[in-house]
């Protein structure tokens, strides 16, 4: 089967590189998947973008004033992420004159497909969500429940001032986005978001995970990762990504920041591992000392760094998925994270980790508390076997294999029904 796998980009953020592991999980199955992005950063012959000056421009063009004129228009106290997709892309005829039978779109935000483009694709199509973006207005993740029950008047959000952009956008979707087509959700969390809107609550959805390169992220010797980021072996290493993490009330950094502060009454042998950023200026008050790592672009020193660990904490509120999540799973890593979120598919409470209630920081540490004991005579679970349960939960569920067969077998039903 010949498809195309549409994204902003191969490798630029978090959703590009999810994009192009499920491009690389079909090919890996058998599909002979092309993907297509607006920006490539990759040199996969597999991944195309038009490369003429004009294309390089107009896409410029597009994103810049795609994102400053309805911005023009209001104020957002929250200064909450939205995409607003308003401006043609072109990339719609270039899509129904190709010889492929299937267009699956993921991230198409930054002006690469308008909310118009989308339903003039007359081939077959899938859309796989990576956030909320798709079933509320331009908010990626909604603060409130305007989704639900649709954007109107009387529910506009008290963090605007000027026009209500979010019920614009939403109001487009649902002027062109009238024909279903088939969803994925890329957890259970996205699922019933998608099924309680009022955009989508009729539409096809299936659950599929973010894939992970299992032969590339994997364990790795312990004391050998710790050398080369000169960490103490006598010391337990709790890491935290911290990409955005520290500025985003999303990721929930104040939650991490309060179990720290429980953890700190009960033990003194932890050291905190911060990646994504460099040490700040002022660094904040810690109960344990902190190692910054800075940003880590290169796959297999993120999988160093995991087999560095002893736990991987995820304190996010709102997550769709949590690819660093199952990143660490899959290098061994147990993870603690908050319940009700995506990182829920990917943590198996008390066997790979640990599920705290949602925004509650003493179960977090709790949960820190749990899998740092876990080495210890007379604990739930071995410390071994939790490693060795969090390794093979990644093979089974999130590896190339079983996620680009999942992908592969709902094309097929797609195709087959012929559904535009």
């Amino acid at each position: 089967m010949k498809t195309i796998l549409f994204n902003y980009s191969d490798l630029a953020g978090g959703a590009a590189i999810a994009s192009y592991r499920i491009h690389q999980s079909l090919r890996h199955v058998g599909v002979n998947s092309g993907m297509w992005v607006n920006k490539k950063l990759s040199d996969d012959w597999t991944v195309s973008t038009s490369t003429s000056k004009t294309h390089r421009l107009q896409s410029f063009l597009r994103t810049t004033l795609g994102r400053a004129l309805p911005e023009l228009c209001f104020r957002d106290s929250d200064k909450t992420h939205r995409s607003y997709n308003w401006l043609p892309s072109g990339w719609t005829s270039k899509m129904n004159s190709s010889d492929a039978q299937l267009v699956h779109m993921v991230w198409v935000n930054a002006e690469s497909l308008s909310v118009a483009d989308v339903q003039a694709i007359k081939k077959p199509k899938i859309m796989t969500l990576q956030d909320m973006w798709a079933f509320c207005g331009a908010e990626h993740y909604s603060q409130d429940e305007r989704y639900k029950s649709g954007y109107n008047k009387d529910n506009t959000s008290s963090t605007i001032n000027g026009i209500d952009i979010d019920r614009w956008v939403w109001n487009r979707k649902r002027k062109h986005w009238q024909e279903p087509f088939q969803l994925v959700a890329i957890s259970e969390w996205l699922a019933n978001g998608i099924r309680q809107s009022a955009l989508f609550s009729n539409w096809p959805v299936t659950v599929i995970p973010n894939p992970v390169d299992t032969s590339l992220w994997k364990p790795l010797d312990r004391q050998l990762a710790r050398q080369a980021f000169n960490l103490p072996v006598d010391k337990k290493i709790v890491l935290f990504g911290a990409l955005g993490g520290t500025s985003n009330p999303r990721k929930g950094y104040a939650y991490l920041e309060k179990a720290l502060a429980a953890l700190a009454k009960d033990r003194n042998d932890v050291q905190l591992v911060v990646y994504g950023q460099s040490r700040p200026e002022h660094v904040p008050d810690s109960p344990f000392a902190i190692t910054y790592v800075g940003k880590l672009n290169d796959p297999l020193t993120m999988c160093l760094l995991n087999n560095a660990a002893d736990v991987f904490v995820n304190p996010a509120v709102q997550e769709a998925f949590g690819q660093t999540a199952s990143e660490a799973q899959a290098c061994g890593l147990p993870v603690v994270a908050f319940a009700d979120t995506g990182i829920a598919d990917i943590v198996e409470h008390k066997c790979t980790g640990y599920l705290a209630s949602l925004a509650d920081s003493e179960q977090l540490a709790k949960g820190v508390h749990w899998v740092l004991d876990c080495d210890l005579a007379g604990a739930d679970i071995a410390g071994s076997t939790l490693r060795e349960n969090s390794r093979n939960r990644a093979l089974a569920r999130f590896s190339y294999d079983v996620v680009g067969k999942q992908y592969k077998e709902l094309y097929a039903s797609v195709v087959a029904a012929g559904k535009a």
